[in-house]
């Protein structure tokens, strides 16, 4: 694998604003599985940095395989529904015990010395934990099932779409199942939703974002206004699943036969306090989810990308009148 791996970054995930959207989906999907050998070394070093990007990249993969769905052959589709969930998966195994591991003695160090020196366990544990799925993560990289998938990235198999349908002129169309999707996600948000749903809105506001940034070269002003309001969004409810995380795995934890009586009360002790971060963090991700609603930047973004579209099938007929 590593012998494949780009001498020089790969250029961005885009959709060519110009390019006919069949031969702009292609690119992408290439330039992704290109992403994916980039970062495989790092991955399978353990690298933290290394996971996190091979995970973003697959990320960024599967909202591009949404926002091109209607594109996409549909045995095609949903092979890679199937799979890059697969991969995914096991990247964000590894990832999430970084990201556990870093709020552990974050949190570790508002607690008493005492109840800090006897979650020594729970960090072992933890480490285990990590070692475990970074073998199931090289695992499933030496797999054939994971060199089928970045073969049959590039090139996809696509429908018949008329040569002259460019991002340009078809991104209004790709971009309104996604963006009713965040919606109804929000629709159900309450300040004492479950996790859940506050993760449910998550993943769909991040499907959004990696469209409008997959077809950046389209959006103007207003779209990147939303962009980075949809960041500052997802940085809180990223933080909010981050929280529900760790208290889950400290809650499995506790069950580990034979612990000593002190690590189980300093556990305790920090799922307690954990669970009054998380209630505090649901309560601001709520507050600017709303604000943000409110604001109808969605409908600001989509709006201007409509009008791009717009322009671009009135431009010709206007050169050739």
């Amino acid at each position: 694998m590593e012998e494949s791996r780009p001498a020089e970054t790969p250029p961005p995930v885009r959709f060519k604003a110009d390019l006919a959207i069949v031969d702009a989906v292609r690119q992408a999907l290439a330039d992704g599985a290109a992403w994916l050998w980039y970062y495989d070394a790092a991955a399978r070093r353990g690298d933290s940095e290394g996971v996190h990007q091979f995970r973003v990249t697959v990320r960024r993969l599967r909202a591009a395989i949404e926002l091109a769905a209607p594109i996409l052959h549909g045995a095609r589709l949903r092979y890679y529904r199937t799979e890059l969930p697969v991969m995914g998966h096991c990247a964000g195994a590894v990832r999430d015990c970084d990201v556990m591991s870093e709020l552990l003695h974050e949190h570790a160090n508002a607690l008493d010395p005492v109840n800090a020196r006897a979650l020594m366990p729970a960090f072992q544990a933890l480490a285990d934990h990590r070692m475990a799925t970074m073998r199931a993560m090289i695992a499933l990289l030496n797999s054939p099932r994971y060199r089928r998938l970045t073969t049959r990235l590039a090139p996809p198999l696509t429908r018949k779409v008329p040569p002259e349908t460019t991002t340009r002129i078809i991104a209004p169309t790709l971009l309104k199942p996604l963006i009713g999707s965040a919606r109804r996600a929000g629709a159900r948000l309450r300040r004492d939703s479950t996790p859940p749903v506050f993760h449910r809105l998550r993943v769909r506001l991040k499907r959004v974002r990696y469209a409008f940034e997959l077809i950046d070269e389209i959006g103007g002003k207003r779209t990147a206004k939303t962009v980075k309001r949809l960041r500052r969004l997802q940085d809180e409810l990223g933080e909010h699943q981050d929280l529900v995380n760790t208290s889950i795995w400290l809650r499995d934890f506790a069950k580990y036969p034979a612990l000593p009586p002190e690590t189980l009360v300093a556990t305790g002790a920090l799922i307690q306090f954990i669970g009054e971060r998380r209630v505090e963090v649901a309560g601001r991700a709520f507050k600017r989810w709303r604000k943000f609603a409110r604001g109808a930047f969605l409908a600001a973004a989509q709006d201007e990308i409509a009008h791009a579209a717009r322009q671009a099938v009135i431009a010709p007929a206007v050169a050739l009148a």
